[in-house]
Formats: C-alpha cells, structure tokens, sequence
C-alpha cells in the first residue's frame, strides 16, 4: 500500500511539471522608440495578440524608450551582456553593433530566400556585412525636393516644368535670383542647410551620389570623398553659396523649414515624410503650395532613403523566438498596418502604396526606387562630422575646395585605420 502510494505521488508529480513545462513561454524583450502617441495601445499590444493566436508559447514585452540617448543605452546593454532580445536599429548604427560581434546573423533563422523574396536586394543588402544579413527592414522614407508654387507663380516658372539635373536646377535658381532681386524680393532659391545639425544624409550626401561618388571605400576602410565626383558635388554647393541661393544663415544654422512656410524660397532641398507631417501641422493650407518635384540628377539620379529595420542582439535569450517575432513583424499584412500608423513607407516587395491619394507623400512613395542608405561603419558620426567641417569652411571661404577635402580624407582615413 505504501508503495502504491509512493508511486502515486511521483505520478502527481512528474504531471505538475510536465504540466509547467507545457504552459512555460519563452519571453523576449523588444526596446522600440516612440512613432506615435498612445503607441503601446496602438500599435504593439494588437501586434502582440495576433502573433499569440500563432505563438501562444512567446511571450513579448515591448519596451519604449526615449530617441535622446539611445546609442549609449544600446551599448551599455551590449558590454554589461544584459541587452534586449530584438532591437529597432537604423542602417548607420549596423557597424557600431556588428564590429562587436553583438548581433545575430538573421539568416541563421530566416532562410536568405524568405529574406530576398520579402525585401528589395538594395535594401537587405544595407544591413549585411560579409555573407549575413543583420537587418531586417520595417520602414523606409525618402528624401525629395519640395517646391513653393506660389513663389514659382510670381517669379515666373512654370510649376509643371520643374528641374531634373543639376543644370536645369542651376538655371532655375538663376532665373528666381533675377526675379527677386529686380523685385526687391526677399526670396532665395534653395533651403539648403549646412550647419553643423544637420546631418548629412539630408544635405551633401545625396549631392555626392548625385555626381557619382561616395563617402568611403566599398570595405569601409578609406575615404572615398575625395575624388573628381567628391569635387564636383562641393563645387556644386559652393555655387549655390557664392551666387546667393541660399540664405546665409542656414550656412551655420537655421531651418529651412521656417524660410519655405514663410514663402521665402523656392524650394526646400532634402524633406522626407516626416518633415512634411511637419509642415503641414505648422500650416494647414501647406498642401495649397507645396509641390514635390523631381529627384535631382548629376551623373545619377539618387536619394538618400532612411532605413528602420530590426535586428537580434547575440546575447539573446531566445534568438529563434525572437526571429520568429521579426518575421512576424516584416509579414506584409503587419508590415502595412505598421507603415500606415506611422506615416512611413513600407520596404515590402509588392506592397500596396500606401500613400496613393495624398498628393505629396504619393510622389515620395514614387521615388523610394532612387534611394539608397547612408553610412554603415561604426565611426558613421565621426566621419560626417569631419565633413559637415570640411562643407563649412569650402563655403564661407575659409579653405578651398581641394585642400578641404585632402584635410578632410587624411582625417577619415585616421579614424577608419
């Protein structure tokens, strides 16, 4: 008798832990930064729930932290071993995590043909080092060229034959110059902005490509800026200094912003969705004269095109539930729902435009087919610093042209040794 209930309670037992073992979820922590107000509601506990009806046996905690700091929190996660499972990264912060060793290569989890099949080439292969692909694209946006119709309208420019190439754009800069000055006008062609802010990404880089350079060598290892291309794109932008395109005081500060809402320029170099949700917060009669025009064209026709995408730190607790979470995340049906919460756009081999009724993201979402991502070495912000440098002193005359850019490539070449 006793015996029978010796074994009757190892019975009871070993079914209370197979029973454990059968409700025990695996748990992942996503740190996301904010898209949106109330986004937790909105957005993630939807997502959570519907990848539960698939995954009840994943358990995913979102956490939202703040833009400000996010780098350092990220490697402080990093080097104490502590980091999330899954992580928001955009492409120039790739190296910074990669040269560590701290990420997982996605297609240790998701075969590269579910990869290829769901996302451009161009765009997977921003986020890839060696043969492994880090990045899984969640969102894109594109930068384009926003005219002001009614400041075309008075100097005389037909708002339907807007610029492609630089000389046409040089042409329509001379002409809004004469108007403005015969005039008594106090309006300049472009908004362009060189200040130490802004990043370049939004200003020369798209020039360079233009012009048909690039800012470092295919590896990563040298400068690359400082060629006939690195030249032709700094004269270009010094032209548009020396000539008086552009108002000085976005040479060292300013937003070009407040000189288009004002009517005070023609056009506004590099706006994405983001800075036009911007201005149409700032003036609700924005749609009335802004027009998105064509990508400009040097040698190519190229943009830069931002890139949010999510990856999967090494020190994961559960690095297949966690991809299982990004391929979830980059579905097509999720990936839109996300894309026309947030205003952006979706990187989605096939999906549906998002923005095809609204008469100025409509054009941007037209012309993600030129865009390209920025920088992803892990000195990315040393190296544009160096340059925004370099932009400053061409323009205000300080250095010239050629001595400003060897300067600058034995700088870049110092720290990407």
């Amino acid at each position: 008798m006793r015996k029978a209930s010796r074994v009757l309670v190892l019975t009871l037992i070993a079914a209370v832990l197979l029973s454990n073992v059968a409700f025990a979820k695996t748990k992942i922590v996503q740190w996301s930064f904010p898209m949106l107000e109330n986004e937790m509601e909105v957005l993630w506990k939807p997502f959570i729930e519907k990848f539960n009806e698939i995954y009840p046996d994943i358990e995913v905690q979102v956490e939202i932290l703040p833009w400000a700091g996010r780098d350092e929190r990220m490697l402080t996660a990093v080097v104490s071993g502590n980091p999330p499972d899954v992580v928001y990264l955009n492409e120039f912060f790739l190296q910074t995590f990669a040269s560590r060793g701290a990420l997982e290569p996605l297609n240790a989890y998701i075969s590269e043909e579910v990869l290829l099949s769901r996302f451009p080439e161009t765009l997977l292969s921003t986020g890839k080092v060696g043969d492994n692909y880090y990045l899984a694209p969640m969102l894109t946006g594109v930068l384009g060229n926003v005219y002001h119709r009614e400041v075309l309208e008075k100097a005389g420019w037909d708002i339907n034959n807007l610029p492609e190439t630089w000389d046409e754009f040089l042409e329509f800069a001379a002409h809004i110059k004469k108007w403005a000055d015969e005039n008594g006008e106090q309006v300049w062609p472009i908004a362009y902005s060189a200040s130490m802010e802004t990043t370049l990404n939004m200003s020369w880089f798209p020039i360079l490509w233009q012009a048909g350079g690039d800012i470092v060598t295919e590896d990563g290892k040298k400068a690359a800026f400082n060629s006939p291309e690195g030249i032709a794109a700094m004269q270009f932008v010094k032209t548009l200094a020396d000539n008086g395109y552009i108002p000085e005081s976005l040479i060292t500060s300013g937003r070009g912003d407040d000189y288009f809402l004002d009517g005070r320029v023609a056009m506004i170099f590099g706006v994405d969705a983001a800075g036009i949700a911007g201005m149409r917060e700032r003036d609700p009669e924005f749609d009335s004269y802004a027009v998105v025009g064509p990508i400009l064209k040097g040698k190519e026709r190229v943009t830069y095109t931002t890139l949010g995408a999510w990856a999967i730190f090494k020190n994961a607790n559960n690095a297949e539930a966690a991809a299982k979470w990004i391929e979830f995340l980059t579905s097509p049906e999720i990936n839109v729902e996300y894309n026309k919460k947030t205003g952006y756009m979706s990187p989605i081999i096939g999906a549906p435009k998002l923005f095809a009724d609204d008469p100025l993201l409509g054009v941007l979402e037209e012309q993600v087919i030129y865009g390209r991502g920025g920088m992803t070495i892990s000195q990315e912000r040393r190296v544009m610093d160096v340059l925004k440098r370099a932009q400053q002193a061409i323009i205000l005359g300080e250095a010239s042209i050629e001595d400003a850019l060897r300067s600058a490539e034995q700088e870049v070449n110092f720290i990407l040794r």
